[in-house]
């Protein structure tokens, strides 16, 4: 990708990234790409670690597969779980 392509890709992909925070701290990328995979097609999910003590920050990032289905998990928000909450915001820049 060049210039205005670049441009594009990187605003569809910002587009679809949410925001997911209050994650429980045993789970995994796998974990986490999991739950969100039972609404809908998702592309990448990850957790954030911190570096010096390698344990989860619990909170991450999910790319969803459309502008549509991050649009709907957004407006949901609040993803209630038997250990807790799953709070999912669209991604800020």
């Amino acid at each position: 990708y060049k210039g205005a392509e670049l441009t594009k890709f990187r605003e569809s992909l910002l587009q679809k990234r949410l925001f997911v925070k209050r994650i429980p701290s045993f789970w995994t990328d796998v974990d986490l790409l999991n739950f969100f995979k039972a609404y809908g097609e998702i592309d990448s999910a990850y957790i954030v670690y911190d570096k010096a003590t390698k344990k989860s920050r619990q909170f991450g990032y999910v790319v969803t597969a459309s502008v549509e289905l991050a649009d709907t998990l957004a407006g949901i928000g609040t993803f209630e779980r038997k250990d807790g909450q799953l709070i999912v915001q669209k991604h800020q820049e």
